[in-house]
This record gives C-alpha cells, sequence and structure tokens, in this order.
C-alpha cells in the first residue's frame, strides 16, 4: 500500500529502523548485502545508512584499551572514525579484526565463510570468490587463528569423554623435505604426533597438543592443567591408557575407564570418537596438513564440532559474532 502522508511514510521508517537496532549482528550484515544487490531508491539508501550507524555502534569499543570513553572522529576511507579518551588513539571498527586493511569487499568475505563452513576446497572457494588462491589460504588461516583464540578459553565440567589420536608427521609444502624421510616403525612411535581431545555433554571441547608418541602423565598435567573444573560432579570417562589414571588421582578426578570392548559394545565414547573421525576426515579431505599448521585445523575441526548440533544459519551466526569479537 502506497502513502502519500509523509508522516505515515516516517512512521513507517522509524519502525524499521527500530526493527533492524534488534537484529542480531550477523542479519544486520546479510539485509546489507540483500540490499546492496538491488536499485537503491531513496528510502532505501536511508535504511542502508542507519544499518551502517548500527554496525559502527557495535564496535564503538576501543581495540587498544577496552575503554568505551569513545566518540565519533570523522570518517577514513568510507568508515567511521572513533577517538579514545583513554588512550588518546584513534580507530575504525575493522582494527586488530580480520577485516582490516583488507583490499576485498566484505561480501567477498561472508561468501568464503559461507564456502568455509560448507567444507567447500580452498581450489573451489578462490574460483567461485574470485580470489587468488594463496588469498584463500591467507584467509582460511585468519580465520582459524581467530577461532583458536575463541577455543582457548574452553573449561570442561559434568561429564567428560577424553581420549587421544595421533597424526603422522608432515612436512607438505616444504622444499627440500618429504614425508619419506622420516623412518618407517610400528605401533605408536615418536614420528607420530599426539593430541588429547575432551568433550563434554554440552558439546565443549578441549583438544591438546600433547607431545609425539604415547601419552604421559607429565604431558597430561601441562596440557589440560586449567582445562577441568574439578568438582563434585565431574566424571572423566576414558579408555585403558594408564596415564589418565595417576592423572586423574593428582587431581582429585572421578575416573572411569573402560575396555575396548565395552567402548564399542555400549559406544561409551561416542562424542568423542566422533570428533576423531571428524579430525581423521579433514586430514584425508586437505591430502595433509603440514605439521606446523596442524594445530590450527584442529582447532578448526574442534569448533566445528561445538556448533555441529545449531543449524546452518546458526553456525553462520555464531562465526560471524566470534570473528567480530575477537581481536588479533
Amino acid at each position: 500500500m502506497y502513502y502519500n502522508n509523509g508522516n505515515m511514510i516516517q512512521s513507517n521508517y522509524q519502525n524499521i529502523k527500530q526493527l533492524i537496532h534488534q537484529l542480531p549482528r550477523w542479519e544486520i550484515e546479510q539485509l546489507i548485502r540483500d540490499l546492496s544487490t538491488e536499485n537503491h531508491s531513496q528510502s532505501i539508501v536511508s535504511i542502508y545508512d542507519s544499518l551502517d550507524e548500527v554496525r559502527n555502534e557495535i564496535h564503538a569499543i576501543c581495540p587498544h584499551c577496552q575503554s568505551r570513553m569513545t566518540k565519533k572522529y570523522g570518517k577514513k576511507n568510507g568508515l567511521q572514525r572513533y577517538y579514545c579518551h583513554r588512550c588518546k588513539k584513534t580507530f575504525t571498527p575493522t582494527v586488530k579484526s580480520i577485516f582490516y586493511n583488507t583490499h576485498k569487499n566484505k561480501n567477498i568475505w561472508f561468501k568464503f565463510i559461507e564456502l568455509m563452513l560448507s567444507s567447500v576446497s580452498l581450489r573451489k572457494s578462490a574460483t567461485i570468490c574470485k580470489i587468488n588462491k594463496c588469498t584463500a589460504l591467507i584467509w582460511r588461516h585468519k580465520i582459524m587463528d581467530v577461532l583458536v583464540k575463541r577455543l582457548t578459553h574452553n573449561k570442561l565440567k559434568g561429564t567428560i569423554e577424553m581420549d587421544d589420536t595421533f597424526f603422522k608427521q608432515s612436512f607438505k609444502g616444504e622444499k627440500g623435505k618429504s614425508n619419506k624421510m622420516l623412518p618407517k616403525l610400528r605401533g605408536i612411535s615418536h614420528n607420530l604426533i599426539c593430541y588429547t581431545t575432551a568433550v563434554n555433554r554440552a558439546n565443549l571441547v578441549v583438544a591438546k597438543f600433547n607431545g609425539y608418541g604415547k601419552n604421559s602423565i607429565e604431558k597430561m598435567n601441562n596440557a589440560f592443567n586449567d582445562k577441568i573444573k574439578v568438582n563434585s560432579d565431574t566424571v572423566v570417562l576414558t579408555d585403558e591408557e594408564n596415564a589418565y589414571i595417576e592423572w586423574a588421582k593428582l587431581n582429585s578426578i572421578h575416573l572411569i575407564q573402560t575396555n575396548a570392548e565395552i567402548v564399542k559394545r555400549d559406544n561409551k565414547l561416542r562424542n568423542v570418537n566422533s570428533l576423531h573421525s571428524m579430525l581423521k576426515s579433514m586430514i584425508k579431505r586437505t591430502h595433509g596438513v603440514h605439521s606446523k599448521y596442524l594445530d590450527k585445523y584442529v582447532q578448526w575441526v574442534c569448533w566445528s564440532k561445538q556448533i555441529s548440533k545449531l543449524s546452518f544459519s546458526s553456525q553462520i551466526n555464531t562465526m560471524f559474532e566470534d570473528l567480530c569479537r575477537t581481536y588479533i
């Protein structure tokens, strides 16, 4: 319905603006992208300006000293600039984020994030986003760096499943070195990289590098020193690895160990085993990962495991929230 009354149009505009302020960040950005593909009328341009205003208000915390004593301070390259009264520094909403000094449109970033969540290959993602494959690799590592920082704050409580998984060392992409240089040893040798993973019933995940070869109590103390909230409700389920016994006694943790037959029959460690399957699948899908980058990919899979029960749109929303909230 078309209204000739100017007051009615102004009222509708104010209502729309209020609704926009109530949207989560991801939906605001999605609406911006949707509007950017349309032929803008004057009213739509006004709404677009209000969206920019909301987006800037979200980032009005100083990234240098975390102060809220900020004020608007002109614009730089089309972005709102702010001045911090505490540290006397200026900043824009993208400072210390993965979007800082990027030469690509944000819409391309959002498309890349969607493709990354969909497990699309790096080469195909680069083709779809019309960027170089090296740029796509840099973007992937930037995103994973943020997610690694988010996961460092995880602390587990309640019923926790814990188990070890192992990866072969890899020199993929490194000149002068080959995986064939490593001697072939049987069993769990020092050529294998050990990761101890833990998942609780809330689907929170912790995966820590535990050196090379078999696990030990010293490695467990170093890796999980502050990752388990010990109380009367804390129960750790593991297999029959000896290192867990001494570690649990030392930290006063209630430990329940099950042998391989019980695990297979009753599916006692299904959550942590599911995580291991995701990790092995990632290694196979990427045709191997250089050992120095392995932790990033492990944490990326752990983050994917944490949000696996959410819908795809909620996963994108969660990832965008994490990328915006975390300084790099």
